[in-house]
């Protein structure tokens, strides 16, 4: 009986630690900046502009990623948006501003960091 609940405790808590991993693992996004250019029908300096700021997204999120509190890290998050969405409203027109902020919102929501 007591080895089955030191297993039992023992896999609860792997799971948990996998949870977590997971979780962190989801505010690190990697972005594809050719194919989001493409996507926003992006034009001459547009495609450099949008890999610059795709660029400093990115490492925003790599490091908040390495954050250990949830709460912590879903703050970093919203202002790491905020700031990527004001960067991106200097770069696109309105039209590509639209299906951009529709793209980031379904990778957030997919990706669980934001509701």
């Amino acid at each position: 009986m007591c080895i089955v609940m030191m297993l039992s405790m023992i896999m609860t808590n792997v799971n948990a630690e996998e949870t977590s991993t997971m979780k962190a693992e989801a505010f690190h996004i990697e972005v594809n900046s050719k194919a989001l250019a493409r996507t926003l029908d992006a034009e001459g300096d547009q495609v450099e502009a949008i890999n610059d700021v795709m660029t400093v997204f990115e490492m925003q999120t790599k490091c908040i990623s390495t954050e250990t509190n949830d709460g912590i890290r879903r703050t970093m998050m919203k202002n790491a948006v905020n700031d990527n969405v004001r960067l991106m409203r200097g770069v696109l027109n309105n039209d590509q501003m639209k299906i951009y902020l529709k793209v980031l919102n379904i990778t957030l929501q997919n990706r669980g960091v934001m509701k």
